[in-house]
This record gives structure tokens, C-alpha cells and sequence, in this order.
């Protein structure tokens, strides 16, 4: 593939970055309270089962979704070097991602030969708390890239 044009047929209008935003900022604040909300009425017998289960991922659904709106909306003047922007942006989100997977049971290792403490191996939080990681690192990478041209603009 020579080109980037099949790509962009795949990103969303530039309306869902501000989507986005309302998710990041509000996503977490809604899920906090619904789940307040199901513990008020005593909707749930077993409410700690239920958030010990599905509380981390009911957490991560908005950071997950506002984070990929955010990354794959389409800018206002979109055009190929944007899309290779974002292109270059998920390829450093993998490899962060992938490095700090493969370092995070080392540091906990260390840190049990450290404070001398039995070894467990560390929660990541989820396979939906790895998605919004690699999109977070991808979103910080292609906001600096985007910042760096403006700045090489001037």
C-alpha cells in the first residue's frame, strides 16, 4: 500500500473528537454515580462481588471509547501527513505498550526483593485496561507530533 487514501475512509468526522472529550471527562464521573446509584436503592445483593469483578472494566469503557475518538477522528484539514502522523503515533503506543507489559512483573519483582515482601504477580487491570494504555500513549504521541509541526510551522 503506496498510499494512505484507503486508510482515511476509515476515520470518524472530526464532531466525535468532542465526543471524545465528553467521555474522558465525564465518563468516569457517570459510571461513579450509576454504580452509587445501584448501591443506594440496594438494587444488588452482592454489590463488592460485582464491582470487584466488573468495576475496572465499567471504569475503562469511556476511557477506552473517548481515547479513540479522539485518536481516530479526522482532523479539519486532514490530510496524508496527519494520517501518517497517527500511523507513526500507534506505532509508538504498541511499543510502549508491549514495553511496559513486558517491565511491569520485572519492577514487581524488584520491588518485592526491595521490600521483602512475597512475590504476586501485578494486576494490569484488565485486557480493557491494555487498550486504553496503547491509546493513551498513542493520543500523547500524536498530540506532541501535531505540536511539533506547529511549532516547526512557525
Amino acid at each position: 500500500m503506496k498510499n494512505l487514501d484507503q486508510i482515511e475512509s476509515f476515520l470518524l468526522t472530526p464532531s466525535y473528537r468532542k465526543w471524545g472529550w465528553i467521555l474522558l471527562i465525564g465518563g468516569i464521573p457517570l459510571v461513579l454515580l450509576v454504580f452509587t446509584l445501584v448501591v443506594m436503592t440496594g438494587a444488588m445483593d452482592r454489590f463488592s462481588a460485582f464491582w470487584s469483578d466488573w468495576g475496572l472494566f465499567f471504569l475503562h469503557v469511556p476511557l477506552s471509547i473517548g481515547l479513540f475518538f479522539l485518536l481516530f477522528s479526522k482532523e479539519k484539514n486532514e490530510d496524508e501527513m496527519f494520517l501518517a502522523l497517527r500511523f507513526k503515533a500507534m506505532m509508538h503506543g504498541i511499543r510502549f505498550t508491549f514495553a511496559a507489559m513486558l517491565l511491569f512483573p520485572l519492577m514487581a519483582w524488584v520491588s518485592t526483593i526491595w521490600t521483602g515482601q512475597p512475590y504476586h504477580f501485578p494486576e494490569v487491570g484488565g485486557n480493557l485496561a491494555v487498550v486504553t494504555l496503547l491509546l493513551l500513549y498513542a493520543n500523547a504521541t500524536y498530540g506532541y507530533f501535531k505540536y511539533q509541526l506547529a511549532k516547526d510551522e512557525e
